[in-house]
């Protein structure tokens, strides 16, 4: 799990907060600024180069709406271990996704921050550590759920359009997002 947590580090001090598109290692590197996709492929690919033969998993999720908004964390597992990571936001959290979902609030000495004060996100930051510690996340909120780094990472290049591919998140929040973006959609073209 150490490497991992470090994995985690490096991916968040690598760029700034920003957008990419960008989803494989060598380009993910180069870039200037990154996201929250962007961030857990890069902490995955970090953790994959530095223990190639590992037996960890993960579970990559997106959640759309309630505390945390438009936002994708990654839950690392390994036997009975399993911790939420953010590489975006900077902290590691000692909570499983099925504990987080039920909204079962975590003791702030099994939360372990290392994102900046400064940064220009820290709301967001500061919203995401509240929701975990106080048991915020709705289920209804998951937007995606991936097991594989490398099938999250193409998944985009199945469809032609975004609102293609998010529809084809069977979810609730993939649901109010696809209603959401068709909504705007026919305000915008009458």
């Amino acid at each position: 799990m150490n490497a991992f947590i470090f994995s985690v580090i490096l991916s968040h001090i690598s760029a700034p907060y920003g957008k990419s598109p960008e989803n494989e290692l060598i380009p993910l590197l180069k870039e200037d600024s990154l996201d929250c996709d962007n961030y857990l492929m890069l902490a995955i690919y970090i953790f994959e180069t530095i223990v190639p033969n590992h037996t960890s998993g993960y579970e990559i999720t997106g959640f759309y709406g309630g505390a945390v908004g438009n936002h994708a964390q990654v839950f690392y597992k390994k036997g009975e271990v399993k911790v939420l990571c953010d590489p975006s936001y900077g902290f590691v959290a000692n909570i499983r996704l099925s504990v987080l979902l039920r909204g079962i609030k975590l003791p702030e000495d099994q939360l372990f921050v290392f994102s900046s004060p400064q940064s220009p996100i820290k709301s967001s930051i500061h919203n995401a550590i509240e929701a975990v510690k106080n048991g915020q996340y709705n289920p209804l909120d998951l937007l995606f759920y991936f097991e594989n780094v490398h099938t999250f990472a193409t998944y985009s290049n199945n469809f032609s359009s975004f609102e293609e591919m998010i529809n084809s998140f069977k979810t609730p929040g993939g649901r109010k997002m696809y209603n959401e973006l068709m909504n705007n959609n026919k305000k915008q073209n009458p």
